[in-house]
C-alpha cells in the first residue's frame, strides 16, 4: 500500500472535527446542536484526498441533514422528508429513510418511527404523513415495509427497547387487519390501489386516467364511476407479504406466540401476488384493473416488489438480465429510472415531482436491499458509481436527478437524497453495521465516471461501534483497518471485509467483477486469496474447515460455487 497516500488521507481524517466540517457555529433550530452531536458520538467521519469535491458535498449534506430534522409537536425531533414536503410521509420518511438515518442519528430514527403508531386512527389506519397541522388518512401510500424498517433499527441498536418494539408491533397488526378489511374489495387476496397517491407515483403513465385521491377523500372507497377501479397492485400487494414475515420475526422476539398466524397470511399474499399481478412470459409485474386486464406500464414497481424480498436468487438474476440493467429499460447513464427507457410514455424530464421517467433518490435508497438480499453486491456498485460522481456536483440536493446527465431536477434538500449520498458513501468506501451484527469495510474507491473528474483519489472513514474506534482507509494499493488507533487488518482493493462488531474478519467479498488477487493480513500473518465477483471467502477462526491451503479460509457462498456476476444486457 502507498504509505504517503494511506498516511495523509488518515491524518485528514484523524485531524476532521465533524461539527467544523459541518458549519456547526451557525445551527438555526433549538434541535440541532443536540443531533449534531449524537450525529459526531456514532463517530462517522470522512475524509479524502486534499480538494476532494466528494469530501466537500458529504459535509454539505450532513449540515442540510439538519434542515430536514426538525421538532415535532412535543418538541422531539423527528426526521421530515425535505424540500417541498414538510412533514413525515410513512412510504419513505418513516420508512427507509428512518432506517438509512438509524445508523447516524437512532433517537431521531425511532421517534420518526413512533409518529405512526402515536397518530393511529382508532379503526386501525395509520397516518400517510404527519405534518405540523397534525396527521393525515386520504390515502395509504405505502411502500418500503415499515415493519422491516423498525427490526433492522431495533437490531442494529441493540435490541434494548422493547417496549418501543411491542408499541410499533401492536400498531402494525391493526394497520393489517385495516388494509384486509378495506383493501381488497375483489376478494383475491391482492391490496388494492384506489388512487395515485396510494403508491406515491405522481404522473405516472401506471396511474394515467386514475383520479390521485380516494373517493370523497376517505381511504376506505374509490371513484365508483372509474372504468378500471380497483387496482389489484403489485407493490402494496407485496408490501404486506414482507410487512408479515417481518411481523412473524417481531413476535417471536415479544414473545407473542403468532408466528405461524403471520407466516401463513404471508404466504397468502405471496399466493395472491404471483396468481394476479405476475406476467410470466413478460418476468413482470402489472397492476390489474376492474376488468381483469393487465396494466401494461413497465415501471420501478418491479424494484419495489424485489425490494420487498419476493423470488429467490434465480428470479432475481433473471430480473437484472432482462430489465435492471437492461440499458433498454432502467439501467440508464443514472440508473434506475422509473418507468422503462423504451416505453413511448417515458419523460425524462426531471423538473417537477414525476414518476414519469426521471430518477428518484427513492428508488435509489431502496434498491440496495433488493441487491443484497441476493448477494448482488458487485452488480450494485455499477449503481453506486454513477451516482455517487453525480452527487459531487450537487449543491441542493434534489428529488430526482436526469437520467441522461445527472443533473439535479425539482426540488431541494431532500432527506432521501442526502441519506443517499450517506448510504452510498458507505457502502462503496465506508464502514457500515448491519442489523446481523456485522461491520463492512469496504475496499473501492469512487470512480471517474463523468469527464474523467475524479471524486476521490483515496478515502478515510470512520465510525465507532461498541466504544471501538474503526478507521478504514482505501487506496488503489490496497485497504487498511485500524482498531483504536492501531492496525489490524490489510486486505486487497476489490474486495469488502465483513468482520463482527468487534472488528474480528469473518468473511471477504470479492467487489469486481474481475478476479481479486492479493494477500489478506491480521493476527500477524497473511492469506492469499483470489476472489471473483461476488464469491465469499468465509473465515474460519477454529480451523474446522480447510477448503485452503492455511486451513483458515474456507470458500463458501451457501452452496459452495460462486454466484457470479449478471451481466449489463442492451436488447
Amino acid at each position: 500500500m502507498g504509505e504517503m497516500g494511506e498516511m495523509g488521507v488518515l491524518e485528514r481524517l484523524r485531524k476532521m472535527e465533524v461539527v467544523s466540517a459541518v458549519g456547526g457555529e451557525g445551527l438555526r433550530k433549538s434541535t440541532d446542536q443536540a443531533v449534531l452531536e449524537e450525529f459526531a458520538a456514532s463517530g462517522v467521519k470522512f475524509a479524502a484526498n486534499e480538494g476532494s469535491p466528494l469530501e466537500r458535498v458529504y459535509y454539505a449534506g450532513v449540515r442540510k441533514l439538519l434542515d430536514c430534522i426538525v421538532p415535532s409537536v412535543s418538541g422531539v425531533p423527528v426526521l421530515h422528508e425535505g424540500g417541498v414536503y414538510l412533514g413525515t410521509w410513512l412510504e419513505s420518511t418513516g420508512t427507509i429513510n428512518a432506517e438509512l438515518l438509524s445508523r447516524f442519528v437512532p433517537s431521531v430514527a425511532q421517534a420518526t418511527f413512533t409518529l405512526f403508531a402515536d397518530y393511529q386512527r382508532s379503526d386501525g389506519l395509520m397516518p400517510y404523513k404527519v405534518t405540523g397541522t397534525g396527521p393525515a388518512y386520504r390515502q395509504i401510500q405505502m411502500v418500503t415495509p415499515l415493519a422491516r424498517s423498525v427490526w433492522n433499527h431495533y437490531r442494529l441498536n441493540g435490541r434494548a427497547d422493547r417496549k418501543f418494539l411491542d408499541k410499533m408491533y401492536r400498531a402494525m397488526e391493526r394497520h393489517d387487519a385495516w388494509l384486509s378489511a378495506f383493501r381488497d374489495t375483489r376478494g383475491t387476496g391482492c391490496v388494492e390501489a384506489f388512487c395515485t397517491f396510494d403508491t406515491g407515483h405522481d404522473l405516472s403513465p401506471r396511474f394515467w386516467h386514475v383520479p390521485d385521491t380516494p373517493h370523497l377523500g376517505d381511504p376506505r372507497q374509490y371513484d365508483p364511476d372509474s372504468a378500471v377501479l380497483p387496482l389489484l397492485a403489485p407493490d402494496l400487494t407485496a408490501n404486506v407479504y414482507c410487512q408479515r414475515r417481518y411481523l412473524g420475526d417481531i413476535a417471536a422476539e415479544l414473545g407473542i406466540a403468532a408466528g405461524p398466524e403471520w407466516t401463513t397470511k404471508a404466504e397468502a399474499s405471496l399466493s395472491s401476488l404471483m396468481k394476479y399481478c405476475y406476467d410470466a412470459e413478460d418476468g413482470f409485474f402489472y397492476d390489474v384493473d376492474a376488468s381483469g386486464q393487465f396494466v401494461r406500464i413497465q415501471s420501478d414497481v418491479l424494484l419495489r416488489v424485489l425490494a420487498c424480498e419476493v423470488g429467490d436468487g434465480e428470479f432475481f438474476a433473471s430480473s437484472l438480465r432482462r430489465y435492471l440493467l437492461n440499458t433498454r429499460k432502467f439501467f440508464a447513464k443514472y440508473p434506475f429510472t422509473s418507468i422503462a427507457l423504451d416505453d413511448p410514455r417515458f419523460d425524462p424530464s426531471s423538473a417537477y415531482n414525476t414518476w414519469a421517467g426521471t430518477t428518484n433518490f427513492l428508488s435509489l435508497i431502496r434498491a440496495p436491499h433488493a441487491f443484497e438480499y441476493h448477494d448482488r453486491h458487485v452488480e450494485l456498485t455499477w449503481v453506486l458509481q454513477p451516482i455517487l460522481s453525480a452527487m459531487v456536483r450537487m449543491e441542493r440536493f434534489a428529488q430526482c436527478l436526469s437520467p441522461w446527465t445527472g443533473e439535479e431536477g425539482f426540488t431541494e434538500t431532500y432527506s432521501p437524497a442526502i441519506l443517499c449520498l450517506l448510504d452510498y458513501v458507505e457502502r462503496l468506501c465506508g464502514i457500515l453495521p448491519t442489523p446481523e451484527e456485522e461491520l463492512w469495510f469496504t475496499g473501492l474507491l469512487p470512480y471517474a465516471m463523468d469527464h474523467g473528474e475524479v471524486p476521490a483519489e483515496e478515502t478515510a472513514y470512520a465510525r465507532t461501534v461498541d466504544g471501538m474506534k474503526f478507521e478504514l482507509v482505501n487506496t488503489r494499493e490496497g485497504s487498511i483497518v485500524y482498531r483504536n488507533g492501531e492496525p489490524s487488518c490489510r486486505f486487497p482493493y476489490g474486495t469488502r471485509l465483513v468482520t463482527d462488531r468487534r472488528g474480528e474478519p469473518r468473511a471477504l467479498i470479492g467487489m469486481s467483477v474481475r478476479s481479486v488477487e492479493g494477500l489478506l493480513e491480521f493476527g500477524g500473518r497473511a492469506y492469499p486469496v483470489n476472489l471473483s465477483g461476488n464469491e465469499v471467502w468465509r473465515i474460519n477462526h477454529d480451523h474446522s474447515a480447510s477448503s485452503s491451503e492455511s486451513g483458515l479460509i474456507a470458500a463458501s457462498t451457501g452452496n459452495l460455487t460462486a454466484p457470479g456476476v449478471v451481466l449489463p444486457t442492451y436488447y
